[in-house]
């Protein structure tokens, strides 16, 4: 009887190492594949090749402000919006990730940037303080960082001049206009995009002399009138600049083999109707200085 016993206990003991790791593994790999599943799609969120990918953490950016009652995530598509969370920190932001295929021209071996800077002495004045000792092999340090942040310089210089208070960096501009770069980029094309909220300039420029462009830019107000209360074809680009009611502004540069990309936004929009003569200023005259 005790050995009938034992060989029935024996049986069952061995019914349940062999069954039971069979109707348990589909549980436990269910629960491995699902958390599995939520690594890869965290890692997808954070390793996205979307064209939407940096913007610059540096001083004066303001990331808190409101673009007047508008919700900002509405607009900016929510796949992209998405890759860094609902609260994106410009840390989560800075890394540029282009979807072309990047090209490796590098050598401007003979190139002179002299042949590509404004004829006015004073463009070429406030140039070298911003930009002296800074040439084209240190425009992709950090991701563009210090380009950008010396073009936004170049503008505020400008604007000092033309006596209007300085631009601040804004973080959620600074998304859209990495957005419109990267699709310029993509699109071998510049292209202005239709908004009733933000101000835009967009420009293309040969890489080793994309330093330049602001001074390009500023060069438009030797077509304006000051005298004028209305908008002067081929003159947009500068009274943007010297907008005196606009105060945020954030900067796209994305790079197609030998161009270089750049998109401004800025807000509040600048080039309103009838508002040029209390926004638009003549440069502070000094005695003996040349336009």
């Amino acid at each position: 009887m005790n050995f009938l016993l034992a060989i029935v206990l024996f049986t069952n003991v061995v019914i349940h190492i062999v069954v039971g790791p069979i109707s348990n593994p589909s549980h436990n790999n269910d629960n491995e594949d699902s958390q599995i599943s939520k690594d890869l799609l965290g890692r997808q969120r954070s390793h996205s090749d979307g064209e939407l990918s940096i913007y610059r953490k540096g001083n004066g950016v303001n990331h808190n402000h409101k673009l007047g009652n508008k919700n900002f995530q509405s607009s900016v598509s929510g796949k992209q919006w998405n890759e860094y969370g609902k609260n994106p920190t410009l840390k989560q932001v800075r890394r540029t990730i282009h979807t072309h295929k990047p090209c490796f021209t590098n050598n401007y071996k003979g190139f002179v940037l002299g042949h590509y800077l404004s004829k006015s002495s004073f463009s070429n004045k406030l140039f070298m303080r911003i930009w002296s000792g800074f040439d084209y092999t240190n425009f992709h340090i950090n991701n563009y960082f210090f380009f950008k942040e010396k073009i936004i310089d170049h503008i505020n210089l400008i604007r000092r001049y033309h006596k209007v208070g300085k631009l601040r960096e804004n973080l959620e501009l600074n998304i859209l206009a990495q957005e419109h770069a990267n699709q310029m980029a993509k699109k071998h094309a510049i292209f202005y995009k239709v908004s009733r909220d933000y101000g835009m300039m967009v420009r293309s420029s040969y890489y080793p002399a994309a330093s330049v462009m602001v001074s390009n830019w500023y060069d438009e107000r030797h077509k304006y009138s000051f005298f004028s209360s209305s908008p002067k074809l081929g003159t947009q680009d500068f009274t943007q600049m010297v907008w005196k009611s606009t105060f945020l502004v954030g900067i796209g540069i994305a790079r197609d083999c030998d161009l270089l990309y750049a998109a401004l936004y800025f807000f509040p929009k600048g080039n309103v109707l009838s508002q040029y003569k209390k926004n638009v200023f003549r440069k502070k005259f000094k005695f003996f200085e040349r336009k």
